[in-house]
């Protein structure tokens, strides 16, 4: 979505907010929270996976504010490149934020020179404020902002979608989660459609992105938000419905299905049988597509054991996300993506 000629990336849609002077960001159209639980409907206003994306001159500023008690912080790229500590991450509160952001003219040759080495994904011209998870609202931008060249993104893209374990919880910082440093080691863009404590493959949710996305490679992890709320035919519904219709694009060159990474299931109410009935329904669903392009993975070859969660005893802690990243690159390069 384009506002003022910045790229408000992975938002579908800005809803005039009715009880203040900006704009409710979605990340999926309001259409699409038709079936949708409180927390999904609360996701779909997060800024997991959002970014705004800007070329300029001189000095642009961003009027934001968030109304979760947390509030919400954005870090800023120089293409690939983090920025400086007095302008690298911004923390938006309950009061209108106004971040400022400077052009680095003096530096502009060696941060060219670092996102070359770097090969990076993203033009140094490309400046990113890289949102982390909680919802804010956008009151304004302000500034020349320039238009965005589609030379200034990767041309591939990645698509991740699942649960928070796919949103980044507990990573601290989106960029350390799995799929983030994948997409990064690959060199495509990033597309997180995930939904924390909600990922329940809703219908309109699988038709817009059928509809509405093009990807290259997409991961799909399945399982852990509904496992105590559906039963195995239900799961199976959902889970058939999800894979055959993105499984019959055209456009793709692989799709990784996830089933449920290690976890403690007995502590949080769910029994190994559930748990492995709940991982051989993805598995059949995937194996009943017969393509070649689309390739089941048990959770648990890609995070080997429950050392690595964080005390929660569900969400990988750093060290995990580091763990699921290194198995599925090592997968996809021996596939030759």
């Amino acid at each position: 979505m384009i506002f003022k000629n910045v790229e408000i990336f992975n938002i579908r849609e800005m809803v005039k907010n009715e009880e203040g002077d900006g704009y409710i960001l979605k990340r999926f159209p309001s259409y699409c929270e038709a079936d949708m639980l409180e927390q999904g409907i609360n996701m779909n206003r997060s800024s997991i996976g959002v970014e705004f994306r800007f070329k300029f001159k001189g000095e642009v500023s961003f009027k934001l504010k968030s109304k979760n008690p947390e509030g919400a912080r954005a870090c800023l790229y120089l293409g690939d490149v983090q920025a400086m500590w007095q302008q690298s991450l911004f923390t938006i509160g309950n009061e209108i934020r106004d971040i400022v952001v400077k052009e680095y003219e003096e530096l502009n040759d060696c941060v060219k020179q670092i996102n070359d080495m770097k090969n990076a994904r993203f033009s140094d011209k490309l400046y990113r404020l890289v949102f982390d998870y909680n919802d804010f609202e956008l009151i304004d931008v302000c500034g020349d902002f320039l238009p965005i060249d589609a030379l200034d993104c990767p041309s591939k893209k990645y698509l991740s979608y699942g649960s928070s374990i796919s949103s980044c919880s507990l990573t601290y910082i989106s960029q350390i989660s799995y799929n983030y440093m994948l997409a990064k080691q690959l060199g495509y863009d990033f597309i997180n459609v995930g939904f924390s404590g909600s990922c329940r493959m809703e219908k309109e949710i699988v038709d817009y992105i059928c509809d509405h996305e093009r990807f290259d490679l997409a991961t799909m992890e399945l399982g852990i938000n509904v496992i105590d709320s559906f039963d195995a035919e239900q799961f199976r519904e959902r889970v058939h419905y999800l894979l055959t219709s993105i499984g019959a694009l055209d456009f793709y060159e692989r799709i990784y299905v996830i089933d449920i990474f290690p976890y403690f299931n007995e502590m949080c109410g769910v029994s190994e049988e559930k748990l492995e009935l709940f991982r051989r329904i993805v598995k059949e669903e995937t194996l009943a597509l017969n393509n070649p392009k689309i390739k089941h993975l048990r959770g648990d070859s890609l995070l080997s054991d429950r050392s690595k969660l964080c005390a929660d005893l569900v969400h990988p802690d750093i060290d995990g996300h580091f763990e699921i990243y290194s198995n599925l690159l090592k997968v996809i390069n021996e596939d030759q993506l």
